[in-house]
């Protein structure tokens, strides 16, 4: 796979939008003096990044230095969360267009634990604080679930009113490697949302799988 996702289909994009200017949108030809041919090929490249650019919807705050990190349990956090925890960190580990990790180790400096946040049915049902060295290179961080809410820690299908431990664990482990929210234009509402748009609501659990343009973003921030 390319080192930016989706890439080429926006070179493609910019080729065609280029041959417009030089035939009007109807042209079947497209002729260009020889010695222009290099002049040509620069102008469809840079046209094809700033097709790209505007359309991933992902954003990145910072990253690591290495292309893994680490992450351990607190006591505060019961054994039963263990594993929806595991698997918010996995989905991003099993993407194959990048080389990012996250791994358990119980010597890490990065810590998981449960505890209140804001109450019952507010804002938050979990924040996470990055550790930064600079501005942008992130060398820990704290992942907190909010004890007040009503959670639902296994793998099937929550009730209405339960929080899905592994849509939230797979949202706030992408804020853990760089990502911030997914641009609000780009989340239109259920099903169709990102993992890393803003809220998982009570009941779902499409947020456990990883859309494309989340995927994008982690390769974007550590690609092979």
């Amino acid at each position: 796979m390319s080192i930016y996702p989706n890439f080429s289909s926006h070179l493609h994009k910019a080729w065609r939008y280029l041959k417009s200017l030089f035939n009007g949108t109807k042209g079947e030809y497209f002729l260009i003096p020889p010695g222009q041919v290099v002049i040509a090929g620069i102008l469809t490249i840079l046209l094809a990044v700033l097709f790209w650019q505007g359309a991933r919807a992902y954003v990145v705050c910072c990253n690591w230095a290495t292309t893994s990190a680490t992450y351990k349990y607190h006591s505060s956090l019961p054994i039963n969360w263990q594993s929806g925890t595991n698997y918010g960190a996995n989905v991003w580990t099993n993407v194959s267009s990048s080389n990012w990790v996250w791994s358990y180790n119980s010597s890490s400096g990065s810590v998981v634990r449960l505890g209140p946040i804001d109450g019952i049915n507010n804002k938050a049902a979990a924040v996470t604080y990055y550790f930064i060295i600079g501005t942008t290179t992130i060398v820990g961080f704290e992942l907190k679930y909010d004890s007040a809410e009503t959670w639902y820690t296994g793998s099937g299908t929550p009730s209405a009113g339960q929080v899905d431990l592994r849509s939230v664990a797979a949202h706030e482990f992408g804020h853990a490697l760089g990502l911030n929210h997914t641009q609000l234009s780009n989340c239109p509402g259920g099903s169709s949302n990102a993992t890393m748009c803003s809220g998982v609501p009570p009941g779902t659990t499409y947020a456990r799988t990883l859309a494309g343009d989340d995927q994008n973003g982690v390769t974007y921030l550590y690609h092979p």
